[in-house]
């Protein structure tokens, strides 16, 4: 009879018979705890490496939801020590924040110099306008494009658009296979170079372009 349901064990006294139960239930558990752990790979979060500003961002700027999900998923790679995974979601984060904010507030010129600085031999425009914010899911126009198109409509000038396409070159080496493998420092400094983008004029809707008016 266990020691809960035995008579003899009101007073709280814990016969031999219960210590065995107890040792016997401790073995079980641990022997299921222990098969479960096995199969997974344990991962201590680092919660103090990851740079101050992406912390506060959304302090900073106004996010959406999808800005949100993806910062919380930059300082999670960081803190895991993914940190060619926090580049990517990094610049995925920035890039987001900056085609909206182009989309929200810019659509109009941007559209006009998406369809008339890139044509075919025969006239036709090679890209078609963004109508919907969906439109720049199907990959054409590219990030680069994007890029270029903004200095072309005069949202931004040349040292903006030349540090967005290096930070774009960086990203693409940090996302494929290469010799560049990044520290938690240099990751932490990428995100910085980019959230210092977004903190900058025009994207703090300052009238006067980073770098100066685009020519």
């Amino acid at each position: 009879m266990s020691y809960l349901g035995s008579e003899k064990n009101q007073l709280g006294l814990v016969t031999q018979d219960s210590l065995q139960q107890i040792h016997a239930y401790a073995e079980t558990i641990e022997h299921v705890l222990y098969a479960e752990l096995a199969e997974r790979t344990v991962v201590s979060a680092d919660t103090g490496g990851v740079v101050p500003v992406l912390r506060d961002l959304e302090s900073l700027l106004t996010l959406n939801a999808t800005q949100v999900r993806l910062c919380d998923e930059t300082i999670a790679c960081i803190e895991r020590g993914a940190y060619r995974a926090a580049a990517v979601m990094g610049w995925s984060l920035a890039f987001d924040y900056m085609r909206q904010w182009v989309f929200d507030h810019h659509l109009a010129p941007f559209n006009d110099a998406l369809t008339t600085e890139y044509v075919r031999k025969n006239g036709d425009s090679v890209f078609a306008a963004i109508g919907d914010y969906a439109d720049f899911y199907s990959g054409s126009p590219s990030e680069r494009v994007i890029i270029d198109t903004c200095f072309l409509a005069g949202i931004y000038g040349e040292k903006t658009r030349d540090d967005l396409r290096f930070l774009l070159r960086r990203r693409n080496d940090y996302a494929h296979p290469t010799f560049r493998t990044p520290t938690r420092e240099q990751t932490n400094a990428y995100i910085k170079d980019l959230i210092d983008i977004l903190l900058d004029p025009p994207f703090t809707f300052n009238t006067r372009p980073r770098g100066g008016a685009a020519t």
